[in-house]
């Protein structure tokens, strides 16, 4: 067998100020085929993608704006549009069911978050989990190193967002029980997922129905603000969140009248935060956005600001509203289903019409089922990801292994108290051992379970680098 050497880097142990992290989304991937590549503008369409019909999709592309891979939440393609290596048979589903999120300590991995569908016969709801993506893999193609590992296993609705903690070395990870009104919050930390959830009850219950995967679950850029909608119950809810504590807290909600089902469906903050849209869309009547003015956090100011932008008719079902997203260039597009447009506000701060919202702003080659989900804090922030400053020379392999790793060090650092810590995926620190110095280390592995580890290698107490492994 071939065997691979993954080289270690030095990293910056604090958080750097990269102007290259807001090109995180540059290229949207959603069903029937289509893409945009946000690099020009207006953007452009990206040809032969794979997401033909799904509810939910992701794509996640490189610091400098190259697409590195996209998912419809069951299956995984490389930019190549190929299916990635071991990428396929995850759990995704309808709406907001999956979304792609940079590893903070390890700018090779991505998690992948997913929920699974729904059942209404026999009344079993999502569960939530999650993959791991090892861009090493596959020639830089990238590959599955961990799949499917289970957070929860019932009683998950389809919606997920995530934003950027506090001290933005971290990500907030947001999931919605059904049945109840509990949210979950999980911390994606340098050194892995915190498998202990925050949990807080705010709002109203989450009722399954027929409409149960419609809505969207949106974070502020800020992220201390989320908003959630509820399809079949015609209910918008606005809460505040602590991105230091991951508490929900501070519920308004709204009830928006439908005369069916399907209403409210797409939500979307203005990158000021100041405002909020959101579409509905319910036979017999129309479809609609409307604006609410968030400066003031207080429900009848908040429901005495609504403004309806703009509406139309609905006609059998052609050209319902959907699915609100913030791109690259601080535009909300608009999902459209039956007809080959996006709407697109164009000046989300402002207030009212003079947000400048036009219905038929983006041409696509086909009507959109829904748009992809993505962490709105790339939009804005220019943090998040360690910056590597330089190769130290030091290599690992073979990886994967099953039996033993060859740790290479520098001469350089001969003279340093050497410490290598081994995290699980979760974020556990299961091993910290002092080693002597060689030129090559032998390290055994066989008292880990397979899987995927983090290892941290320290000298003097500074950290010199930091490397997945796989062990199968």
């Amino acid at each position: 067998m071939q065997m691979l050497r993954v080289h270690f880097c030095l990293l910056f142990l604090g958080w750097a100020l990269t102007t290259s992290a807001q090109y995180r989304n540059m290229n949207w991937i959603f069903p029937r085929y289509q893409g945009l590549d946000f690099s020009q503008n207006p953007p452009n369409i990206i040809p032969n993608s794979k997401i033909y019909w799904a509810g939910g999709a992701s794509s996640i592309s490189s610091l400098s704006g190259t697409l590195l891979f996209y998912t419809d939440g069951d299956t995984i393609w490389n930019a190549l549009h190929q299916p990635m290596l071991n990428g396929t048979g995850l759990l995704g589903s309808p709406t907001h069911s999956t979304i792609s999120i940079p590893h903070p300590g390890n700018s090779m991995l991505y998690y992948i978050f997913t929920t699974d569908l729904y059942s209404l016969i026999d009344s079993s709801y999502g569960e939530m989990g999650y993959s791991i993506v090892d861009m090493n893999g596959d020639n830089g193609l990238g590959a599955v190193v961990l799949k499917n590992d289970t957070l929860e296993q019932e009683n998950i609705t389809d919606k997920i967002a995530a934003t950027l903690n506090q001290d933005e070395n971290s990500y907030w990870v947001m999931f919605h029980e059904i049945w109840n009104n509990i949210f979950r919050a999980y911390l994606l930390t340098p050194f892995g997922l915190q498998p202990t959830p925050v949990i807080s009850s705010a709002g109203s219950i989450y009722w399954p129905g027929l409409d149960v995967g419609h809505g969207q679950i949106q974070f502020s850029v800020s992220g201390n603000i989320l908003a959630t909608s509820y399809g079949q119950q015609n209910i918008l809810q606005m809460f505040h969140f602590d991105n230091s504590t991951g508490i929900v807290s501070d519920a308004i909600e709204l009830t928006v009248p439908c005369a069916f089902s399907d209403c409210p469906r797409g939500l979307e903050f203005s990158k000021d935060g100041s405002k909020l849209y959101f579409t509905t869309s319910g036979l017999p009547t129309s479809s609609r956005l409307f604006q609410l003015d968030l400066s003031v956090w207080d429900s009848l100011t908040i429901l005495n600001s609504t403004q309806l932008i703009d509406s139309i008719p609905l006609q059998s079902g052609i050209d319902v509203w959907g699915t609100l997203e913030r791109a690259q260039d601080d535009r909300i597009y608009m999902q459209r289903s039956g007809v080959n447009y996006l709407g697109v506000i164009n000046e989300p701060n402002n207030n009212g019409v003079t947000c400048n919202f036009v219905l038929d702003g983006l041409s696509i080659p086909q009507s959109a089922i829904t748009l992809p989900n993505q962490l709105n804090s790339y939009h804005d922030d220019d943090v998040g990801i360690p910056e590597t400053l330089q190769g130290s020379g030091l290599e690992l392999y073979p990886n994967p292994t099953a039996e033993h790793l060859a740790l290479q060090l520098p001469p350089q650092w001969a003279g340093k108290k050497l410490e290598l810590q081994w995290h699980d995926a979760h974020g556990r620190l299961l091993k910290s051992n002092l080693l002597n110095y060689a030129p090559q280390v032998e390290l055994e592995v066989q008292q880990f379970e397979k899987g995927m580890y983090l290892l941290s290698l320290y000298g003097d107490g500074e950290l010199l680098g930091r490397e997945s492994v796989v062990l199968h």
